[in-house]
């Protein structure tokens, strides 16, 4: 087996800590030696060929592979990076306008978001999100706060335009 260095380089700095790649799918203590302590969310990618069209990832030890679009720009039928980038998004935002829902004490119904990567420039997010619940005209302008702060929205927002449409109520 090979190792994996944690990348810690400089004067001062003690030499890289190997990690046996069959721990690769947890974050060994000590991995981030960061002020702010350890990361509470970790990805590890790995090819596990140089020929590999596809990075086989572990994200809090969710094991899934991620795949690039090929030279002639087709989509490959799994997850890509863009892809992951929108269901961070997409379900960032569901799961926080039903946390709202919830403590208003309204039963959201189905709660939908769609989010569409438009990779031109500059890149933009198209959120779409769509409440069945009937809500009142204040509360659906709370609601709308609420998806514009989310957590993935705020991380993301100065780094691209994230466009959303938000529907509620039968219409």
């Amino acid at each position: 087996m090979g190792a994996i260095s944690d990348g810690r380089r400089g004067r001062g700095a003690d030499p890289p800590h190997p990690i046996d790649e069959r721990e690769a799918v947890r974050v060994p203590a000590g991995l981030y030696p960061c002020p702010v302590g350890e990361p509470n969310v970790w990805s590890v990618a790995r090819l596990p060929a140089p020929e590999s069209e596809a990075a086989d990832l572990s994200v809090n030890g969710l094991e899934l592979s991620c795949a690039v679009p090929d030279d002639a720009g087709s989509e490959p039928a799994g997850a890509t990076p863009f892809g992951l980038l929108a269901a961070s998004l997409s379900s960032c935002t569901a799961m926080s306008v039903r946390t709202f829902l919830v403590r208003w004490r309204i039963d959201p119904g189905a709660v939908t978001v769609r989010v569409g990567v438009h990779q031109d420039t500059p890149p933009m997010l198209d959120r779409q999100v769509t409440v069945a619940a009937e809500i009142s005209p204040d509360l659906r302008e709370q609601l709308a706060g609420v998806v514009d702060s989310t957590p993935v929205t705020v991380l993301l927002r100065d780094a691209m335009t994230i466009r959303t449409v938000l529907t509620t109520g039968a219409g």
